[in-house]
Parts: C-alpha cells; structure tokens; sequence
C-alpha cells in the first residue's frame, strides 16, 4: 500500500504538536510519513479540542473526549516511533 501524501493541515497540526511535546522525535520526522493518516486524526483531535476549549459554553464531556482522544492517539504515535527505533 502506498503511503498517503503527508502535507496536509491537520497532519502538519498533529506533527509540529508531537515534536514539540516529544523534541526527541526530531530524528525521526522522515518516518512520520508512514502514519500520515494517524498523525492526521491526531491534528483534527487537537484542532477540536481548541474549539472546545475556546468556546464559552459548557461543554465539559465533549473536552474531555477530546482530551482522551488526544491523549491516545499520542500514546499509540509514540508506540509506533518507538517500534522505530526510537
């Protein structure tokens, strides 16, 4: 199977969040390329999780799902850098 192209906005999001939380990952950016669809589905949880964040409104378990969301797409991100080599 191919590798999708990584260029999208909400790969870029999920990328520049991971390596700024995880700077030890810097090495290994040419591998991103292989969860492009993982690091892109991370982008969109943190995209929503800032709307939900910004808005006024009480919408407290939305947040946390997407807290939860993020969280875990993190962990399994960071699993699959480390089965890398990382």
């Amino acid at each position: 199977m191919a590798e999708k192209e990584a260029s999208s906005e909400s790969f870029q999001i999920g990328l520049k969040s991971l390596l700024d939380r995880h700077p030890e990952l810097r090495p290994y950016v040419p591998v991103a390329s292989r969860w492009t669809e993982l690091i892109e589905t991370y982008g969109d949880a943190l995209m929503a999780k800032a709307k939900w964040q910004s808005d006024t409104s009480d919408h407290e378990m939305i947040l946390d799902h997407y807290v939860a969301v993020c969280d875990e797409l993190e962990a399994t991100l960071l699993a699959n850098f480390r089965a890398e080599g990382w």
